[in-house]
């Protein structure tokens, strides 16, 4: 009988282990996964920002002589496109508010608040003179951004993880 009791308790300690090891497992795996999710978010929200500013700022549709020098200018059938890009790098920056570690969370809001005052005083802007005051000004912003991605994304810690959960 002593047997059958030193059985049975083996037996449930084997359980209660393979069951515990398997909790732990699913724990890890979940935790895991979660981490990976925030890294792509985060990625994806990086990669956003960064396509539609420099495709903002990059845009050009021809070439005019301006105090004997070559400039490029953006002609008035694609300065809506240029504002639609502009858009998209704001719903990009705010959605990096949420994605992006705890360290960068300063510099990216400022960068946000930047980029949208920039965005709104180009209104009364001209669309020959909008590559070069695009140029001055969201440069800045640009390099921000870059800076912040590079650091951001070679971190892989945690930091925005209750940010972006609870967002």
């Amino acid at each position: 009988m002593g047997a059958a009791y030193i059985g049975l308790i083996g037996a449930l300690l084997g359980a209660v282990t393979a069951l515990a090891g398997s909790v732990l497992s699913v724990r890890l795996q979940a935790r895991h996964e979660r981490a990976r999710w925030v890294r792509d978010r985060r990625q994806a929200a990086y990669d956003g920002a960064l396509r539609y500013l420099l495709r903002a700022l990059n845009r050009r549709s021809e070439l005019a002589v301006s105090g004997g020098r070559m400039v490029s200018v953006i002609a008035q059938e694609h300065v809506r496109e240029t504002f639609d890009d502009l858009v998209e790098a704001q719903f990009w920056f705010r959605a990096l508010t949420a994605a992006c570690g705890d360290r960068q969370l300063e510099r990216i809001q400022k960068a946000a608040d930047d980029l949208d005052a920039r965005v709104a005083s180009l209104s009364g802007v001209g669309a020959s003179q909008m590559p070069n005051q695009l140029g001055q000004e969201l440069g800045e912003t640009l390099r921000v951004l870059s800076e912040c991605a590079r650091e951001d994304l070679k971190d892989n810690g945690s930091g925005g993880r209750r940010r972006l959960m609870a967002g």
